[in-house]
């Protein structure tokens, strides 16, 4: 189960039972780093549900919406039942929520969703591929097959803004949405470094959250200079909580 490697070890549990057997720690930071992950899955798919859907009259587009809310509650539901099968249980608000609600308007209106389903898509993409090799099976097991939900639903918000950005308004209205988005976007990363330390110990993840976001910039940000937006400076300002 443990193989001592230097300072790094060699880590993987398989289930619940031995996962008996690993240090509180090892625990306590599996437990926090599932809890966020399915919160945040609870809250992208309110997202498209109640924020995303009502913006198209589209009828195919209404599909996607209900679509991709329901992949989302399926990777809630599947994290929820792991959260279970360890015997913890995820924490909820006195109405039954897990998240705060979606804010009710996001910049460019339907540009700006093909804006959230992309850049914060790809986001999401790269961390749930860092949970996806986690040293717990049923971790590793759940998100493995997220990974390829997500990397459809950012491919069609990238679609989304790569129409929109054929047309001068469309594509300031993307600029304007991405502007809004980008600090949300790249707070997905943290904890800081400082705090990265025992999860890279145990394999709970590959990388710090630095390194994730570095080649997550690094890979968007040409494409998105392709439709000619760029992280401007207005982009570091101040941006709606994080979902």
């Amino acid at each position: 189960m443990i193989k001592g490697q230097g300072q790094r070890e060699t880590v993987a549990v398989r289930d619940a039972d031995e996962l008996r057997a690993m240090t509180p720690e090892y625990r306590e930071l599996l437990v926090r780093d599932l809890t966020a992950y399915v919160k945040r899955e609870r809250a992208v798919a309110d997202e498209y549900a109640l924020r995303f859907y009502p913006l198209t009259t589209d009828t195919f587009e209404k599909r996607v919406c209900c679509d991709y809310a329901g992949d989302l509650m399926r990777h809630h539901m599947h994290g929820v039942q792991v959260l279970n099968e360890m015997g913890a249980e995820l924490a909820v608000g006195p109405n039954g929520e897990v998240s705060p609600a979606p804010p009710k308007e996001t910049p460019g209106a339907w540009v700006g969703r093909g804006v959230f389903g992309w850049v914060m898509g790809t986001a999401r993409l790269a961390l749930t591929q860092e949970l996806a090799a986690s040293s717990y099976g049923p971790v590793a097991e759940i998100c493995l097959q997220a990974v390829e939900d997500k990397k459809r639903h950012a491919v069609h918000g990238h679609g989304i803004v790569h129409e929109a950005c054929k047309s001068e308004d469309g594509q300031r209205r993307a600029q304007e949405a991405l502007d809004w988005i980008w600090p949300a976007v790249l707070r997905q990363f943290e904890p800081v470094d400082a705090a990265a330390e025992p999860y890279l110990r145990w394999r709970l993840w590959q990388h710090s959250r630095d390194q994730v976001r570095a080649s997550f910039v690094r890979s968007v940000r040409p494409k998105l200079e392709e439709l000619d937006l760029r992280v401007t400076d207005a982009a570091r300002s101040a941006a709606p909580p994080v979902p």
